[in-house]
């Protein structure tokens, strides 16, 4: 059994039935790369399995992938990981904000713990003619799929849907965004579920990016660039969410906006005694560093263009919120 770190106790039961009397499991896994405990797996799968199987625990503590100087930069979290002595030396840089699209190497991955980063900065690739792959469509489906909601664009009919989508200008979209978010979040605390904030709030800023940036004055412009973005297969730089980059491997790996990791959601738990979701995010950021075999850099968002694209998305509310229109056989706004 590989990937021992992500079972759930569910899978261990399933284990337990499928080992013939007699029988023996061997799971290979690492507890520094558990990180999927928002959809289920135990935080101490491996130690569970070694008590009910009654298992032996060998340790694995050589990296073959990472220079040495990514293995030194992560040994505070992973004390015991050690790089083979022919491993290259390598680098670990901090860039902060002191990089243009330019300067990004090609064949290299940018990681960020949260997506509405990575789709700001797809926009500065494009618009610097420099197209990138973005390592996640199905988080793509699921904002072309919310943002059809929220235009009322849920028809059998592609012609009732697209008139729907015309029909939204972009400070309309804003304003269902915002509500969206808003009930979302509610329902979120309502039923204890505070977890599901961060990834509500990213899918609602993710949103937020493409309408400030899109060209187009309605839903449907929205919802092309949208697609395109998520859709292009071709490209040198490859950008990917913390938790999509599980399992790859690139030479140069780009840390982007590492302050949003730890999140706020696990920090908050810490603070109230519960360590649980702060061990998943601190592992969480040793995986995005050990994804670099070469070179891991530490950059940080143009802090300008931020403020920039905070004021367009004043602007937006400011200049349609009058717009927008309580009747709803005029504008349909789908919460789903």
């Amino acid at each position: 059994m590989d990937e021992a770190q992500d079972l759930s106790v569910l899978n261990h039961h399933m284990l337990a039935r499928m080992i013939a009397p007699g029988g023996r499991l061997i799971a290979v896994g690492d507890r520094f790369q558990s990180i999927y405990a928002f959809r289920g797996a135990s935080l101490t799968s491996m130690d569970l399995l070694a008590g009910r199987f009654k298992m032996k625990t060998m340790t694995l503590s050589t990296t073959f992938r990472c220079c040495k100087a990514v293995v030194e930069h992560v040994k505070d979290r992973v004390p015991h990981i050690q790089a083979p002595s022919w491993a290259i030396e390598g680098h670990v840089t901090n860039l902060g904000t002191d990089w243009e699209v330019s300067d990004i190497l090609p064949g290299s991955a940018i990681i960020c713990r949260n997506n509405k980063p990575l789709i700001k900065l797809a926009y500065r690739f494009l618009k610097a003619g420099k197209p990138v792959v973005i390592n996640g469509g199905d988080f793509g489906e699921v904002l072309i799929k919310l943002l059809k909601k929220m235009a009322g664009a849920t028809s059998s009919s592609e012609k009732k849907n697209e008139t729907r989508l015309v029909g939204m200008n972009i400070g309309q979209l804003m304003h269902a965004i915002d509500e969206w978010e808003t009930k979302e979040i509610s329902d979120a605390r309502a039923k204890r579920k505070d977890y599901r904030i961060g990834s509500i709030e990213d899918k609602a800023g993710s949103l937020r990016v493409c309408v400030e940036l899109c060209k187009g004055t309605n839903a449907l412009e929205v919802l092309q660039e949208l697609t395109q973005i998520f859709g292009n297969k071709v490209g040198t730089v490859i950008l990917s969410s913390g938790h999509k980059s599980k399992g790859l491997e690139w030479e140069t790996v780009y840390h982007l906006d590492s302050h949003l990791c730890p999140s706020r959601y696990a920090l908050r738990k810490a603070e109230a005694g519960d360590n649980g979701a702060l061990e998943q995010e601190l592992n969480l950021r040793y995986v995005i560093s050990t994804r670099a075999k070469a070179r891991l850099l530490y950059i940080d968002s143009d802090r300008e263009g931020e403020k920039e694209l905070d004021s367009r998305e004043d602007n937006i509310h400011n200049m349609d919120a009058g717009n927008c229109s309580s009747n709803p056989n005029e504008l349909e706004v789908n919460h789903g």
